[in-house]
């Protein structure tokens, strides 16, 4: 049976290695399986990864390293899954370093009778695949466990999120009946350069998150952010630049003057922040990533798009869709938006466009 005790365990060590969690004033649950130790309610949620590795004689500093090849977004999605696995060995005295295939089997099922979609059920194996092996082989990778997931897909197919998209002339529309940069408000001029940023480079969220002043180049026609570690970033892969060039046809749908305008009227308001967009209410700091999205949502919602039904993130698939229909080269349009595969642009983002919003 399990033999379970309290302990404090906020900045201990563990097998040698120091835990890096965050302060805390609570306890977490240890539950010994022979010679497994589960540490249940742990802050990270990724002790059982750590654990692995140090069964395996891996130092502390190695370690370290190792556990910076998952991004944070990574960690936060395996951590939830893990959290859960941990838990269901512990009700079902189950070695959760050594589980068998049917203890595997039945963890990915309960996630299935709680209605988790296919992706998430798919989050979970790859979180198991991680520190579990059966047969010698990652859990993921067992010929069994893919076929349960195979299964799983054909009783809950993955879907896109959207089947159509919106219209971007209809912001372009809404853009052109506003006021010159010069007389917006500062917060009516920070909605719109970050949403005219958002369709005008097909970029993630995050992207537009990162770019900072001191990763600028600017001249008298473009702007060009070099965008650092992304999600696309991956080894021996070349560096990722967002370009923004003057549009002189149209001042108003111009984000390189509106950049300008905008980067302008916040050049005291900074207080050293390197990061491009900062907060128009005072004391004008740094944003977050939900943040932006919010502003490029509410921007959308004022110029008539749903926005119950799109989220901020869907001006990347009607700035990508726009371009295809308007007969911009599909390499053009994955080089700019940061794709490798033409299969995900043309899968998930190329959509049919509804006039009518």
């Amino acid at each position: 049976m399990a033999h379970t005790n309290m302990v404090y365990s906020a900045h201990g060590t563990f097998g040698g290695c120091s835990s890096d969690y965050p302060e805390s004033t609570g306890s977490a649950e240890v539950t010994t399986f022979g010679e497994e130790t589960l540490i249940e309610n742990d802050i990270d949620g990724m002790s059982s990864v750590w654990i692995k590795f140090q069964e395996q004689g891996i130092s502390g500093e190695v370690l370290q390293i190792i556990k910076q090849s998952w991004r944070e977004s990574t960690r936060s999605q395996y951590a939830g899954f893990i959290k859960k696995w941990t838990s269901f060995c512990s009700e079902r005295d189950i070695r959760f370093l050594h589980p068998t295939l049917n203890d595997i089997l039945e963890f990915l099922l309960m996630l299935h009778k709680k209605n988790l979609s296919y992706s998430c059920i798919n989050t979970a194996r790859s979180a198991l695949s991680c520190f579990v092996k059966i047969d010698g082989i990652d859990v993921g990778k067992h010929p069994l466990v893919s076929r349960f997931m195979k299964g799983i897909f054909q009783i809950k197919p993955t879907k896109s999120r959207y089947n159509e998209i919106w219209d971007v002339n209809v912001v372009f529309d809404y853009i052109r009946n506003m006021e010159n940069n010069e007389l917006l408000s500062l917060k009516k001029l920070t909605l719109k350069t970050v949403t005219l940023m958002a369709l005008i480079s097909s970029q993630r969220i995050q992207s537009i998150h990162n770019i900072c002043l001191s990763n600028m180049c600017v001249d008298e026609s473009k702007y060009v952010f070099y965008l650092g570690k992304i999600k696309q970033s991956r080894p021996n892969c070349k560096s990722f630049y967002m370009t923004l060039e003057k549009f002189p046809s149209e001042e108003k749908l111009c984000i390189f003057h509106s950049l300008t305008e905008y980067l302008k009227r916040t050049d005291g308001l900074r207080n050293g922040c390197d990061k491009v967009f900062i907060s128009f209410l005072k004391p004008h700091k740094q944003v977050s990533k939900s943040t932006i999205a919010r502003w490029i949502k509410t921007f959308l919602g004022s110029a008539g798009i749903d926005i119950k039904k799109f989220s901020a993130h869907s001006t990347r698939a009607a700035s990508s869709s726009a371009a295809k229909q308007n007969g911009v080269p599909v390499g053009e349009i994955l080089k700019r938006a940061g794709w490798s595969s033409e299969k995900t642009f043309l899968k998930f983002y190329n959509l049919n466009i509804v006039k009518n919003n």
